[in-house]
């Protein structure tokens, strides 16, 4: 088996949370400044995804990708979760959990 790294470079603050899609050739980044990126298997840069419904001081949690698609559902700590097409760059639906 082969590895390779990659140093990628693109968050202007700590980044908190990091999910590799089911096949394993995108990467999802989270952390705080309500930004999502997205990475290829080769370390560049894809997509950055902003959420702009939540302020700069909100932070992803974590980060899921769809089994199947190119979609990652990333959580914040404002409550809110976030579903994005990784492959087209665009913020499919937002959804605020009520406690």
């Amino acid at each position: 088996m082969i590895f390779s790294t990659h140093f990628v470079a693109g968050h202007e603050d700590s980044v908190s949370c990091l999910a590799f899609s089911a096949d394993g050739q995108l990467l999802a980044s989270g952390g705080v400044g309500a930004t999502v990126r997205i990475w290829d298997s080769s370390g560049h840069h894809r997509h950055k995804l902003e959420d702009a419904s939540s302020s700069s001081e909100v932070e992803f949690e974590w980060i899921r990708w769809h089994p199947r698609r190119p979609f990652a559902l990333a959580g914040s700590t404002d409550f809110i979760a976030s579903m994005k097409d990784a492959e087209k760059g665009v913020l499919f639906n937002t959804v605020m959990v009520d406690l």
